[in-house]
């Protein structure tokens, strides 16, 4: 299976291109045995369940709503609930909102089999390319709790940034 990469060489410098793998897991393990930190992996052949994508009316979801999304899901996590739990919490407290739909479609999926990676893929551009990845290697290694709180942390302090 072949894999498009974006990925840091050293603090000033990005590579990118196409890598081989068995999965995601193996294709992120060969690139940081090259020495490179994987910023996005994502699968080449991702056409086929492209037409299976949910309908998001084309809005990614907001930094704060992106935030709080990956805020409340690690906190549910580090609390001990499953991740179907979380995402129900999160459905519970924003119901109403599109972010609550968003939870509740992802815990649809995730309690039908699916990972949670595939489930944000198939919402359609609510979650970038990145966000998708950084769920993927989290659930991939068993960190998902952490890679989340760090993706919170990361667009918060890009919304300060920002303004």
């Amino acid at each position: 299976m072949q894999f498009s990469y974006r990925a840091k060489q050293d603090s000033h410098n990005e590579a990118s291109g196409v890598i081989e793998a068995v999965d995601l897991s193996s294709a992120i393990t060969h690139l940081k045995q090259a020495g490179l930190y994987p910023l996005e992996v994502v699968a080449i052949a991702l056409s086929a369940r492209a037409a299976g994508k949910q309908p998001d009316n084309g809005r990614p979801l907001s930094r704060q709503d992106l935030a709080l999304w990956a805020r409340t899901v690690s906190q549910g996590l580090s609390a001990g609930l499953s991740l179907t739990q979380a995402l129900h919490l999160l459905a519970e407290q924003e119901q109403g909102r599109r972010l609550g739909s968003v939870a509740r479609k992802l815990e649809e999926e995730v309690t039908a089999g699916m990972s949670l990676a595939d489930g944000m893929e198939r919402m359609g551009s609510c979650f970038s390319a990145v966000a998708v990845s950084l769920a993927r290697a989290g659930g991939a290694g068993g960190a998902l709790e952490e890679v989340l709180q760090a993706l919170a942390e990361q667009v918060e302090s890009e919304s300060d940034l920002i303004g």
